[in-house]
């Protein structure tokens, strides 16, 4: 029995047709953004995600949404794309009678597949042609401040008390947090 619980052993046919078919190809790549900033606050959404397929590249944000939709050929955003606002739900790839299917992102080799609200309360799914990259981006931020270092204790308080009202917390910490 295999680690899943199926009744297929480990080392089954279907895992060779599926190192046969996806090869080599790395499932994520990491990208490293680093930011130096004065504040901790007031960032631009962040676009954790990138897939690639061979005519678009999808951005996604934190909540999975797909928030850009960049045209390859022009480097231009496609502004009414229809899957802008749909949430990602992972990939998949049907290969005879077997579907593969990875989450929570596509990997290379596969389509990625959206999930979208539809008429009377029901759910639309779609996806994208085959996935040819998948960029995992992990965002570092350095805040510079002229006073001692802060902690992220020290940095949700001053927002807590932000949020609470208290300007004079904001001016000795230095922290303003997001608009919105």
């Amino acid at each position: 029995m295999s680690d899943s619980g199926s009744d297929k052993p480990i080392g089954d046919p279907i895992s060779a047709i599926e190192s046969s078919y996806f090869g080599d190809r790395p499932l994520v790549e990491v990208e490293v953004v680093h930011e130096v900033t004065r504040t901790a606050g007031g960032h631009a959404p962040w676009r954790m995600l990138e897939l690639y397929t061979e005519n678009s590249l999808y951005r996604i944000d934190i909540q999975m949404r797909c928030v850009e939709v960049v045209d390859l050929a022009t480097n231009e955003l496609v502004p009414r794309h229809a899957l802008l606002g749909a949430r990602l739900l992972g990939g998949q790839h049907l290969e005879d009678d077997v579907v593969y299917l990875s989450h929570p992102f596509p990997r290379p080799g596969t389509e990625a597949v959206f999930e979208q609200p539809a008429a009377g309360g029901q759910v639309a799914f779609s996806h994208t042609s085959n996935v040819t990259r998948v960029v995992l981006r992990i965002r570092l931020i350095s805040v510079v401040t002229s006073a001692e270092r802060q902690s992220w204790d020290e940095i949700a308080r001053a927002r807590l008390s932000h949020q609470h009202g208290s300007a004079a917390d904001e001016r000795a910490t230095g922290f303003e947090p997001p608009e919105g």
